[in-house]
């Protein structure tokens, strides 16, 4: 597994960090994230 943290301030940020190979992600912007996955 791989874990991504840091520097992750989007869906978009999030989205390429999951098509890279992370499994998992840290990041304080997790609504943020999740608000922008949803559009």
């Amino acid at each position: 597994k791989v874990k991504v943290a840091g520097g992750i301030k989007s869906a978009e940020d999030a989205k390429k960090m999951i098509e890279n190979g992370a499994s998992r992600l840290g990041t304080s912007a997790g609504v943020q994230i999740f608000e922008g996955w949803k559009e």
